[in-house]
Parts: C-alpha cells; sequence; structure tokens
C-alpha cells in the first residue's frame, strides 16, 4: 500500500493514526443532500401538483389518461370519472388515470 501511495506522489501518515469518524461520513452525508434534491424533491411536487389536478377536476373538462385517452369529463366521484371518448362512448376511469387536462398551458402546469 505504501508503495501506491509513493506512486501517486503521496506520502504515507506516519502517525499511523485514523481519519477522524466526521471526514469518513462527510461524502455519505453530501451524496444524500444531493440525492435528496435531485431524485426526491422534483418527485414530491410532481405528485403534489398531480393530486391537485385530480382534486379539481369538474364537469366538462377535455382530458388526456394515461393510456392517451383524450376526451370530456361527463361525470366525477370520489374514486372515478366517466369519460367521453366519442358520440355515445363513455368509459370509466379512475381518477388517479387522469394525466393532465388538454386545455393546460406550461404556465398553468408550472403553478
Amino acid at each position: 500500500m505504501t508503495d501506491l501511495l509513493l506512486l501517486i506522489g503521496a506520502r504515507p501518515d506516519a502517525s499511523g493514526a485514523a481519519p477522524s469518524p466526521f471526514a469518513m461520513f462527510l461524502p455519505i452525508v453530501a451524496i444524500l443532500f444531493i440525492y435528496y434534491f435531485i431524485l426526491v424533491r422534483p418527485q414530491q411536487k410532481q405528485a403534489q401538483r398531480h393530486q391537485k389536478l385530480v382534486a379539481s377536476l369538474k364537469k366538462g373538462d377535455e382530458v388526456v389518461t394515461d393510456s392517451g385517452l383524450v376526451g370530456s369529463v361527463i361525470s366525477v366521484n370520489d374514486e372515478y370519472v366517466v369519460i367521453k371518448a366519442a358520440e355515445n362512448v363513455k368509459l370509466k376511469f379512475l381518477k388517479s388515470k387522469v394525466a393532465a387536462r388538454t386545455g393546460d398551458t406550461a404556465d398553468d402546469k408550472k403553478k
């Protein structure tokens, strides 16, 4: 090990003391901090926006489902939404499967 350290220009620790526990855990804490702000927090915000969308659905809204079906909302209850996809075609979906309103602009989605 000391040969490898000498090859890369580092000097081995003469005292043989172990590094402090704080210095060992600092990189792990930094990685967890970065992980939270890059992955977890944006996903939580997206979930909150989707919950607001689902809660605000009302009759007459033009919506797109997760599967790509575009239609108009006919009725809404606690768990389901009925969508009119074409003339005489009514489909019942879970409210959570509504992906977006078709009338929403990019600015509305950010709010």
